[in-house]
């Protein structure tokens, strides 16, 4: 059978397929979903700085301080609510060891929380995940994710939750993912919780 001209050679890879489709809609409903409940929900209005400066009194003297706070920044980080926001809150609510302690591990759960997300979106092999052009990169990715993940980190690229996504979908290591975010957490975490408690010595904080 003659081949087709090279202009015309048509490569089956670059066709979307229906399952492709389904996976790209289903990512599509969830993005959709929790930028509606951002936009048409109180959502917004709850976090206005009077609003948490009164929930931040009560919750730090809260016997379920832990518990609530890791569950903030796994309900906040689905609606792809940034990270640094979440540990500052933190570090100006509560003194320097609970904030350090409370903070890395609400958002290394949070981030685990998305990573599993990802996973899931990977398992529907979308073309982004499986393509031969990202195969490469995915590789190095994958073999280097501790770094990859501290960096991330230290240097944010995007979202918070959205790098856990795709980490997760790409099929960077667990452990090394949770190595990497807590290695590039720290230092901003740390510089925080570092000048919330200088503030407060200065008086600057109630």
């Amino acid at each position: 059978m003659p081949e087709a001209p090279d202009g015309q050679k048509q490569d089956s890879t670059s066709r979307p397929t229906p399952r492709d489709t389904r996976s790209w809609l289903v990512v599509g409903a969830v993005v959709l979903v929790l930028v509606a409940l951002w936009r048409l929900t109180p959502l917004a209005t709850l976090l206005d700085r009077r609003h948490l400066a009164e929930l931040g009194h009560a919750l730090a003297a809260s016997p379920s301080a832990p518990a609530l706070v890791v569950g903030v920044y796994v309900a906040l980080g689905l609606v792809l609510f940034p990270v640094v926001p979440l540990l500052a809150a933190t570090a100006l609510v509560f003194d320097p060891w609970r904030a350090l302690g409370l903070g890395l591990v609400g958002a290394l759960t949070s981030a685990a929380v998305g990573y599993t997300v990802g996973r899931l979106v990977g398992q529907h092999r979308p073309r982004w995940v499986e393509g031969p052009r990202f195969e490469s990169l995915r590789a190095r990715l994958r073999r280097r994710g501790v770094v990859t993940m501290a960096v991330s980190r230290v240097v944010p690229v995007g979202n918070f939750t959205l790098a856990n996504v795709i980490a997760g979908a790409i099929g960077i290591r667990f452990r090394d993912f949770m190595v990497g975010n807590a290695l590039g957490l720290l230092p901003s975490l740390l510089a925080l919780t570092l000048l919330s408690h200088q503030l407060r010595a200065l008086g600057w904080l109630s």
